[in-house]
């Protein structure tokens, strides 16, 4: 296996949605936490996965849907209620969630290949000290408990963050002790951080046994078209947070679409591990 997998990125990532056909309205679903509004758009067939995103109307989750449609893949976005996603992403199936529970999750996931998490905490003083202080934590939870009613292994990717550790120990050695003490004081007083490594560590557990995870972690977010060199994507971390490196969010969309989109192998390289995701201008 390689140390380190680079991939250039193909063109920009678009976010603006474009109409595929008539759009049907799906009401009833019946079950706590779910809305009652399913909008399905008649896109094109494809022959891709079927991958469920969460969170599809941020800025990565925006960006991994384009790249996931671009690659052929069938994606069912999930969103807050009263979220503009016909407006923000191209996508061929939106569902509404309010708050989730492993029964609900497990209907929006029925018939999914896939799953990624691309949630987070808005930037605001409600976002990040508000409620739900553990969205990501308890999302991950639910698709791991809705995992077992799937036909076969769920595959599940999780967008954490460089700030965080692997749980295998892989990153050994990369912080000093300040950046350590550093990262304890962001834990204890910035929920969206601690939520973060609550998740990772829920992904990677035996909650989650059923489910075949990748944990990805970026590292400073950019906007714009990614560089001309794509991304690398490293076994563990080359550094700490405070000698940073960039990740365009088009390049975490083109890396999650390439995980789930290009053979078996790709996946299976990466399976059970936390990539370390940068531009690839610094391989």
């Amino acid at each position: 296996m390689s140390s380190a997998v680079s991939r250039n990125a193909t063109g920009r990532i678009r976010t603006r949605c474009h109409a595929h056909g008539r759009r049907e309205v799906l009401t009833g679903l019946g079950m706590a936490g779910l809305a009652t509004r399913t909008e399905q758009a008649n896109a094109r067939q494809t022959d891709g996965p079927r991958v469920l995103v969460l969170g599809a109307t941020g800025r990565c989750g925006a960006a991994c849907v384009a790249a996931l449609r671009a690659r052929g893949a069938h994606v069912v976005a999930v969103v807050r209620p009263g979220a503009a996603l016909a407006q923000e992403v191209e996508a061929v199936e939106y569902a509404e969630v309010s708050e989730l529970d492993a029964t609900g999750m497990a209907r929006i996931l029925d018939g999914c290949d896939a799953c990624v998490c691309m949630l987070g905490h808005r930037l605001t003083r409600d976002g990040v000290f508000g409620e739900p202080r553990r969205l990501v934590a308890n999302a991950t939870r639910a698709v791991c408990g809705a995992a077992p009613t799937t036909p076969r292994p769920l595959r599940f990717v999780l967008l954490s963050t460089a700030g965080v550790d692997a749980p295998d120990g892989s990153d050994e050695g990369v912080r000093g002790w300040v950046e350590r003490a550093f990262i304890g004081a962001l834990a204890a007083a910035l929920p969206p951080y601690a939520d973060s490594v609550e998740a990772t560590s829920v992904a990677t557990s035996e909650a989650c046994a059923g489910v075949e995870t990748v944990v990805v972690r970026p590292d400073d977010l950019l906007e714009g078209v990614a560089p001309p060199e794509g991304y690398l994507a490293l076994p563990r971390l080359t550094n700490g947070i405070f000698d940073a490196k960039t990740t365009h969010i088009a390049n975490v969309g083109a890396f999650v679409a390439d995980l789930l989109t290009t053979d078996d192998a790709t996946w299976s390289s990466w399976a059970g591990r936390s990539p370390f995701l940068v531009d690839g201008t610094w391989a």
